[in-house]
């Protein structure tokens, strides 16, 4: 049984590293997994380092995806709740302006993994919107 700190890795690659209690992540640590945003799109490797309860993200904690993703804040039960700062990727081909691929950010409270109510939002050509 784990129980305390301790480093595993799981049979689909995935590895955690952190506090264990009776079976479970629970406490403070860091999971290293392979990440898909979009069905039938690619394997990316993604990080979550913070807190965990009965093996999901709740707490406090930092999720990020090795396209750029990025999300800061709190979650409960696995879900993004409370108040995060979301950093998404945006390659917008309609538009010429974003030569490259550029970032959303969304600085607000979420609730079952989206974003609910008032947020400060900047848009990858720099746009800014508050409400």
């Amino acid at each position: 049984m784990r129980h305390g700190k301790g480093t595993f890795k799981f049979a689909n690659g995935d590895e955690y590293e952190g506090d264990w209690n009776k079976n479970e992540q629970t406490g403070n640590g860091i999971l290293r997994s392979k990440y898909t945003a979009v069905e039938g799109g690619p394997e990316l490797t993604s990080s979550y380092k913070g807190e965990f309860k009965e093996g999901l993200f709740h707490g406090k904690g930092v999720f990020d995806v090795e396209d750029g993703f990025h999300y800061e804040g709190e979650f409960a039960f696995g879900f993004r709740e409370g108040q995060g700062l979301l950093k998404v990727p945006v390659n917008d081909v309609k538009h010429e302006y974003f030569k490259d691929v550029g970032f959303e950010i969304y600085e607000g409270t979420f609730k079952n993994d989206l974003l609910n109510g008032y947020a400060k939002v900047t848009y990858a050509d720099g746009i800014r919107y508050e409400g």
